[in-house]
């Protein structure tokens, strides 16, 4: 990993050139260059990963995440950067914090098949349209 206050994060990433622009001090979980090495570390394997990923940091859940999850929620990037993740999935939210809760709580999710209606482009979709999570979904709490 770069040191902090060189090129960091490395690659390049629509979202790593928005961190390294932008910064998230904004977002309350302070300055990249106060960052533990933990979140840096963590925060560069996602945004550069292909795969669709994010990590909520933070007691408000600070949300960041791979260009690859952009195509999840287009028209919610790139204002979602940072922000907390119950403000970012404000619409799938009631479905989502006991999930979260748990999580933090120390206990592991496996879903198979979790159907999740979610507004996208001013329409909501719904299971069965092209977008529900349909894949191997975990969320673990370190």
């Amino acid at each position: 990993m770069a040191r902090v206050g060189g090129r960091w994060p490395e690659g390049d990433s629509e979202i790593g050139n928005l961190l390294r622009r932008n910064g998230l001090d904004a977002a309350g979980i302070g300055s990249v260059q106060a960052w533990p090495s933990s979140l840096r570390h963590i925060t560069e394997m996602v945004v550069n990963s292909r795969q669709p990923k994010f990590v909520a940091w933070g007691p408000e859940l600070a949300f960041i995440y791979s260009d690859a999850y952009i195509a999840i929620f287009p028209e919610r990037h790139a204002a979602a950067l940072g922000k907390p993740c119950q403000q970012v999935w404000s619409d799938i939210w009631p479905q989502f914090e006991p999930i979260v809760d748990a999580t933090l709580n120390g206990q592991s999710q496996l879903y198979k098949e979790l159907h999740v209606p979610m507004r996208r482009e001013d329409r909501r979709k719904t299971p069965g349209s092209p977008f529900p999570i349909r894949r191997y979904g975990t969320m673990t709490s370190t």
